[in-house]
């Protein structure tokens, strides 16, 4: 178990505005990485398109518009895109604020590090007329229930809903209230965006600030408990191994 921050990760160049690898193969994830996203206005990730990975978006901050071709989708806080293998996109902020995002691949995708994906808008994919966008776009907070003593749990995405290699959950924690949880072997990640937490397991027993990342990439078993009088916001993304 690793306990990182948004802000501790590896710039990386994509478009405009500042791009950080918070995790990645270096880090030690091998089946998901994680990407955090800092956007100006006018600011734009270029189209792209990852052959094996599906790419979880969400906006922590702000709103952009998810871009495919001359098609644009609004994509606001508190909102989550799954976009299939495959599928041309990117984002643009065009809102006059700053936008804050983050997003997951599943597998990795090394290309995108390697600047491969990095492309004037004249040499980026575009999708294929008469073609159908696959992406998914939900609210954190509208996920259906999971049914978890002591927290309040929301799937997001999930085999069952369009997300055949990982699953995207929304943890709520009341201060008092404690959430547990095993993991299986594969690699999850947890990133507390609101409120505050403290993490035991695997030897540790600390406070976890905003913004702060858990990353479990064994059989490690973790609770999580509400703090302050504020809820806990947390968002949970697990690869499907």
């Amino acid at each position: 178990m690793k306990v990182l921050n948004l802000e501790s990760g590896t710039p990386f160049s994509m478009g405009k505005g500042r791009n950080w690898s918070v995790l990645n193969p270096d880090a030690g994830a091998r089946q998901i990485t994680l990407n955090h996203a800092l956007h100006g206005s006018g600011h734009e990730f270029p189209q792209h398109v990852h052959d094996e990975s599906i790419d979880i978006i969400v906006v922590l901050e702000g709103v952009v518009q998810l871009r495919q071709g001359e098609h644009y989708t609004p994509l606001a806080a508190g909102e989550a895109a799954l976009v299939p293998a495959g599928e041309v996109h990117g984002t643009v902020n065009r809102s006059g604020g700053t936008a804050r995002l983050i997003s997951f691949q599943i597998p990795p995708d090394l290309a995108l590090y390697r600047g491969e994906r990095n492309k004037a808008d004249a040499e980026t994919p575009k999708p294929r007329a008469g073609t159908e966008s696959r992406v998914e776009i939900v609210a954190l907070a509208k996920g259906g229930p999971r049914f978890a003593a002591g927290a309040e749990l929301r799937n997001v995405f999930s085999p069952g809903k369009s997300s055949p290699a990982a699953r995207l959950d929304r943890l709520g924690l009341q201060k008092g209230q404690s959430y547990g949880y095993t993991n299986q072997g594969s690699e999850s990640v947890l990133i507390l965006l609101s409120g505050a937490a403290r993490l035991e397991g695997e030897g540790q027993s600390r406070g976890l600030s905003v913004f702060d990342v858990v990353f479990l990439n064994g059989r490690e078993a973790i609770t999580l408990h509400g703090m302050g009088e504020a809820p806990g916001v947390l968002i949970h993304c697990t690869a499907l191994a």
